[in-house]
């Protein structure tokens, strides 16, 4: 697993592009089911897999396990806390890069949310918690990870 991570429109997916020029699949917002990788070797890119916890949505599980995203409930709050929707959403992750290819890449860009002003909305200040404790995890066990700055990558582990 590689990640790029970054402010908006600080080029990160044209650095992909650029990069990997053996991309077989792109999935924006979302964690696609294993049904849905590609057949082919190459890379898999996940832009912005976090927006699957934004505001109004929350990684749960049914009972049968299954990764699913549920809705705020009336109240406007979220069951679990960030930690915990973080974790399930790295685990989907995990278990997605664990049924592709040996010789497939996976390619996560992520946006960089802990350095701007602290949102009023608690929905949103939620999400830039669940954001970024995913970027941790994945980070951890990412293979390299790099932060993007004005088009430029810096390579940070």
């Amino acid at each position: 697993m590689i990640i790029y991570v970054g402010g908006l429109a600080q080029g990160k997916w044209e650095l992909v592009q650029e990069k990997y020029r053996d991309i077989t699949g792109v999935f924006d917002g979302r964690i696609p089911k294993p049904e849905e990788l590609p057949e082919e070797t190459g890379t898999l890119v996940l832009r912005h897999p976090e927006k699957e916890a934004g505001p109004g949505h929350a990684s749960r599980q049914d009972e049968s396990g299954q990764a699913r995203v549920s809705r705020q409930d009336e109240s406007g709050s979220v069951p679990g806390s960030p930690e915990e929707e973080a974790g399930l959403l790295a685990e989907r992750i995990f278990r997605l890069e664990k049924q592709m290819t040996p010789a497939s890449k996976l390619i996560i860009i992520t946006r960089e949310t802990g350095s701007g002003v602290i949102p009023m909305d608690p929905s949103e200040e939620r999400f830039r918690e669940i954001t970024g404790r995913l970027q941790v995890l994945l980070a951890k066990e990412a293979e390299e990870v790099y932060r993007v700055c004005c088009g430029i990558a810096v390579r940070l582990k």
